[in-house]
């Protein structure tokens, strides 16, 4: 949502997207991503593994097995490219 916020004020500040900035956000919501005037690039998570993590995590917390806060790391599955950084 960011990024697409991102890209919708530097269109009004009178800027090119992606000519005089190129916009990247993070998650592959489709929705947001594509929902301003200039559809956003973004990086896509893998969800459905952070999901089961999420899952494991209060399953965890619940029996009394989760000690501190964990810390888990999520690589990106990919991007997907929308006009917001492909120039023509």
């Amino acid at each position: 949502l960011y990024a697409t916020v991102a890209a919708e004020l530097a269109v009004e500040a009178g800027m090119g997207v992606p000519d005089d900035l190129a916009v990247i956000g993070v998650g592959d919501d489709a929705f947001f991503a594509n929902y301003g005037a200039v559809p956003v690039t973004s990086v896509r998570l893998p969800s459905e593994a952070m999901g089961r993590q999420v899952g494991k995590c209060l399953e965890a917390m619940f029996e009394g097995r989760l000690a501190g806060s964990p810390r888990y790391e999520f690589p990106p599955v990919g991007i997907t490219e929308r006009s917001s950084t492909a120039t023509s």
